[in-house]
């Protein structure tokens, strides 16, 4: 009886080493997943305070270090604010590009969100292109308080 006892003790031990295996083995495998289609150039962003009026800022800025057409972000942590609307700019051949298409409105979770670049032409995102991450607040407050809306995260430029 004690035999068995001991034999399913080390049953248990095993499934449970080999389980923990799997589940790293996993989780280095998505993680590895995530750099090969392409999500470079991390960015942080800490407690840029955002007007209490649609009024847009940059949060980040970076020079592109590949040419995909789309960055991700994702916020986390803001105070004071319902909604934050976000999209991303490059600035090309002298001036600043986005398309309106693409913002990502009313953001209020703590998700990562992909938001493209302006595409109307190629260039616009290609390698080496400078690009800012922009918000705003989604929903115009009035306060007595200026720039009480703070918002922080990380932003991968591509």
């Amino acid at each position: 009886m004690k035999n068995q006892m001991n034999r399913i003790k080390i049953a248990f031990i095993t499934l449970l080493i080999v389980s923990v295996g799997t589940f790293g083995a996993s989780t280095y495998v998505s993680a590895a997943g995530q750099t090969k289609r392409g999500c470079t150039n991390r960015v942080t962003f800490s407690n840029v305070s955002l007007p209490d009026r649609s009024v847009n800022v940059t949060l980040a800025s970076a020079i592109k270090e590949n040419n995909r057409s789309y960055g991700e972000f994702r916020v986390t942590k803001y105070t004071k604010c319902e909604k934050i609307d976000f999209w991303m700019r490059t600035y090309y051949n002298g001036g600043w590009h986005y398309w309106t298409d693409y913002f990502v409105n009313d953001i209020s979770d703590k998700a990562v969100h992909k938001v493209k670049y302006c595409d109307k032409q190629k260039e616009y995102y290609q390698k080496g292109v400078r690009a800012n991450l922009r918000a705003e607040n989604a929903k115009s407050t009035v306060s007595i308080f200026k720039n009480r809306i703070k918002v922080s995260g990380v932003v991968r430029f591509n």
